[in-house]
């Protein structure tokens, strides 16, 4: 017997695709070895080595996370600015939310995930 049905937030219910940040960056960063949205997006995602991992082990706050961004690769944005470029990445899986909506009533359902 089924007790719990569990999703994931992040490309489950909502895909996304960490590539559109650096490229929505890209117009901000101001060093020059990162006038590339590949090595924009190399430098805050790589699985070993990312800037991202810190963040997502939940050693910097978001305020921090920004502040090391924009002095590694020197924005010219501020963080007000970062907040709406780092989170309009996802859009709505429709038919994922379809089936949530058959599933709700019927399932206790819940949500894990490591989307920041």
């Amino acid at each position: 017997m089924i007790e719990v049905i569990l999703f994931d937030l992040g490309n489950v219910i909502l895909p996304f695709n960490h590539y559109q940040i650096a490229e929505k960056l890209l117009p901000f960063v101001q060093r020059k070895e990162f006038q590339d949205p590949k090595k924009i997006f190399s430098y805050i995602f790589d699985f070993k080595s990312g800037a991202i991992n810190a963040f997502d082990a939940g050693e910097l706050s978001p305020q921090e996370f920004f502040q090391s961004l924009k002095e590694s690769l020197q924005f010219s944005i501020s963080f007000d600015a970062f907040v709406p470029i780092w989170n309009r990445i996802f859009t709505e899986d429709r038919e994922v939310s379809q089936i949530i909506r058959f599933l709700k009533g019927k399932y206790r359902l819940g949500l894990l995930s490591n989307t920041d």
